[in-house]
């Protein structure tokens, strides 16, 4: 590309506009065929200050690496520089990451320390959302789980390693262990191979939100760890106590993250669960938190069936009731299976409407960026009506500061936690 060519030449007029308004995609239907047929190597494409991860087999063809530092010209194209080779990207990109790019993850590791006594258990890049696609690092205390999700990141992983390496000792003053994780789905819409993790991981504890969790890195949902909950579990805890919650339920509750803060705060609390393995460490963490068991049980079942079976014969109907059901959203997410996932939400939410005393709170999730916050207020606004309940909205959540989403990529905005007062 030469500097006197325009955009529009490579480009169609959705994909011009959403590269000057700095959304962090290029899709394949948003090129011309001229432009499609510059981008058949994995590589790194370089425009001025501006850098892109190309995915030649994935419909997501270019990603924006590192911040849209200003808007393109409207009418011309930077001259493009090819990087192919993970030596000609540690020649030219290396120094541009070590001015930049990891000044700003140092920062950003730095403004999620932790209190002196907790483990550094979070979530230090996040793909897009940090500038940095196809590429989520999970700390683990020293441990770092790192999802490789594309192509470009695989190809270029042997100069990443050392650089988020440095990063982080330059932070921490310790020396990390980098855990590689290759078995994502979405890799193989790059054309990558699925992969089991690298090395046998042991699960341990470790200290987070003033609880021990045991953990194991890289193994079960994630990385190892729902850390987007961090401040929604402790957010409830204190909307439990400010109405002076006594009973709750937990429901999908896998390894007990609202239950556990919960009971921590004299709450008899039941979790329910279709996974008996995710149970089991919820009781192991419910022991080694010394928390008795008239205040906290488990219950191995279909959350579904639950609330219409079981749930209406209990002995006393809770004033709380914690709903964190996994993404109805699989795939593509087509229409079909938005109204199904819908359905589905609306389901849980009648229920739980149906089961919660009066003057109750419902903590209602939603895990999937394809659900918008109107979507899902349209849900529970159907729901509350069919159970004959008012329903008020004391707070809308989204996921911890660790996994804060770019404004100009609505797509990383996927967690909502909505705080419900139920009349």
């Amino acid at each position: 590309m030469r500097s006197s060519t325009p955009l529009t030449h490579f480009l169609k007029r959705p994909g011009f506009d959403s590269l000057t308004q700095g959304h962090p995609w290029l899709r394949a239907s948003q090129f011309q065929t001229t432009g499609l047929e510059l981008l058949k190597e994995v590589g790194v494409l370089a425009f001025g200050e501006h850098w892109f991860w190309v995915s030649p087999q994935s419909d997501i063809r270019l990603r924006r690496l590192g911040p849209a530092h200003r808007l393109w010209l409207r009418d011309q194209a930077p001259e493009g520089t090819w990087i192919t080779s993970s030596e000609a990207w540690t020649a030219r990109f290396g120094t541009y990451f070590e001015n930049h790019f990891a000044k700003r993850l140092e920062a950003k590791l730095r403004s999620l320390a932790l209190a002196p006594d907790e483990s550094r258990c979070l979530r230090w890049i996040f793909s897009e959302n940090d500038d940095f696609p196809g590429l989520i690092v999970d700390n683990f205390g020293d441990t770092l789980a790192c999802q490789i999700l594309t192509a470009p990141v695989e190809y270029f992983w042997k100069a990443i390693q050392p650089l988020l390496a440095n990063a982080y000792l330059r932070v921490t003053g310790k020396k990390p262990h980098l855990l590689e994780l290759r078995n994502a789905p979405i890799r193989k819409k790059e054309g990558l191979e699925l992969q089991p993790t690298n090395e046998a991981t042991e699960g341990r504890w470790f200290q987070w939100n003033g609880l021990q969790w045991w953990w194991t890195p890289g193994e079960g949902q994630k990385t190892g760890a729902y850390f987007d909950q961090r401040d929604n579990h402790q957010k409830t805890a204190e909307w439990a106590k400010r109405f002076s919650v006594d009973t709750a339920w937990d429901l999908c509750c896998f390894e007990g993250g609202f239950g556990l803060h919960l009971a921590k705060n004299g709450i008899h609390v039941l979790g329910v669960d279709q996974s008996q393995r995710a149970l089991d460490t919820a009781k192991k963490n419910q022991l080694q938190n010394q928390i008795p068991d008239d205040c906290l049980q488990w219950v191995a079942h279909d959350v579904f069936d639950w609330l219409r079976i079981e749930a209406p014969q209990a002995s006393r109907r809770p004033q709380m009731i914690v709903l964190d059901p996994p993404s109805f959203m699989r795939g593509g997410g087509g229409k079909h299976q938005h109204h199904s996932a819908l359905r589905g939400y609306h389901e849980l939410n009648l229920q739980c409407l149906k089961q919660l005393e009066p003057a109750g709170l419902l903590v209602s999730c939603v895990c999937s960026q394809r659900i918008s916050l109107e979507d899902y207020r349209q849900c529970l606004q159907s729901a509350a009506h069919d159970a004959r309940r008012q329903i008020r909205i004391l707070e809308t959540r989204g996921p911890s500061s660790d996994h804060a989403a770019e404004l100009q990529f609505p797509e990383g905005q996927y967690l909502q936690c909505w705080t419900l007062a139920v009349d």
